[in-house]
């Protein structure tokens, strides 16, 4: 393998050395001018002694993602890629074993940063967060089909553009996910398939929503509301304004035959869920997994307010006792100041709040414990009385 050795600052060289897969532009002595995107690079301390061996990415924040501490371990060989997968699908195994919809691939998690692989049915959707996999593809796709044996697989670029990329990808497919049966179209997009990262979630609450009512604001494919009717739910509405979403979730409940208890509304969740407040609905679980509300640091300010406001109308919504189920989105708003808003929002709705549970996502989304940074995706489940 043909590498070109790069000097860290004293700064990057303490950070790779602690496990830290990211290596940023201002730590590396000189940058990366003349290098491309997938240039492999040889990381050394300011010493001169091998680091470790990474991808570059020149006109990224992230200059350099780091593959291997090894300096004789060719990671990039399909080979070695094989069995970095073999390692993935094994730790999946221990978690669900027998199921096969799930992320088989979770970037830094799995020793494969910028690189997140999803099985649907017998389709790989393989979605590429980083740039420098863009020469390693070839290699990438014979270790992916030697592992996993799939019929098709769709990649997706940074830009979310879709292409079959190898065999032959169904438009449309039929998932199982602990019992639950889903519709998805891989090949319409990341958005128009189903996200595993919060499965775990929705059977640890599944049994609190037996015998009562059920609303999934923010719904997607309303996989939480099926979920719950599954378990026993008398009814469940599930919000979503995204028509394609609806869709899916209507088509999803005629799977496991629960059409005439789920009723599915294409609008936007706030205001759907004030009509419902104007009508005196009440719910005893409540399901709320919205969007984003700080892209950028910059928003946070304007978010905080946002959560709150929302949380405080999902609050009032339920019923005395009932449970509300968030979830935070995003690496900008801290977890704490997250917290924080959803006691002001009992506050506000004059409700006391319980938090009951506390969780990352799904366990097929490993993270790496050194890239806290990352973590993307918090949940809460909270009680909620008068």
């Amino acid at each position: 393998m043909t590498t070109t050795t790069l000097r860290l600052t004293s700064r990057g060289a303490t950070r790779a050395r602690a496990g830290h897969p990211w290596v940023f532009s201002n730590e590396l002595e000189g940058g990366l001018r003349g290098l491309a995107d997938g240039q492999v690079v040889d990381l050394q301390a300011p010493t001169g002694g091998f680091v470790a061996r990474a991808l570059a990415s020149p006109h990224d924040l992230v200059a350099a993602r780091i593959l291997t501490w090894n300096r004789r371990e060719d990671v990039l060989h399909p080979a070695a890629l094989a069995g970095r997968l073999r390692q993935a699908e094994s730790a999946r195994a221990m978690r669900y074993p027998g199921r096969r919809d799930l992320r088989l691939v979770n970037g830094e998690g799995d020793g494969l940063p910028g690189l997140e692989v999803d099985r649907f049915g017998d389709a790989l959707l393989v979605r590429l967060r980083f740039p420098g996999w863009g020469p390693h593809l070839a290699a990438l796709q014979e270790a992916l089909v030697e592992v996993f044996a799939p019929a098709g697989i769709w990649l997706v670029d940074q830009k979310n553009t879709v292409s079959q990329w190898y065999g032959d990808c169904q438009d449309e497919v039929t998932i199982e996910v602990d019992g639950l049966h889903s519709r998805v179209r891989p090949g319409q997009g990341p958005g128009a398939s189903y996200f595993y990262d919060q499965a775990d979630l929705h059977a640890l609450v599944a049994p609190w929503c037996k015998g009562g009512r059920v609303l999934d604001a923010y719904g997607f494919n309303g996989a939480a509301a099926r979920r719950a009717l599954l378990a026993g739910a008398t009814s469940a509405v599930v919000v979503e304004k995204e028509e394609a979403w609806c869709e899916l979730a209507a088509d999803s409940a005629a799977l496991d035959g629960l059409t005439d208890r789920l009723r599915v509304f294409c609008d936007e969740g706030k205001r759907a869920m004030q009509g419902f407040a104007n009508l005196g609905e009440r719910y005893e679980v409540i399901f709320l997994d919205p969007p984003t509300f700080a892209r950028t640091k910059k928003d946070v300010k304007g978010a905080v307010p946002g959560h709150v406001e929302l949380h405080a109308l999902a609050m009032t919504l339920l019923a005395p006792g009932g449970v509300l189920v968030t979830s935070l989105r995003g690496i900008h708003v801290p977890p704490d100041e997250f917290e924080r808003a959803l006691g002001q929002a009992a506050l506000d709705a004059g409700r006391t709040a319980r938090v009951l549970h506390r969780l990352g996502p799904a366990a097929d989304h490993v993270e790496a414990p050194s890239v806290t940074e990352a973590r993307w995706l918090q949940s809460y489940v909270l009680h909620v009385a008068l």
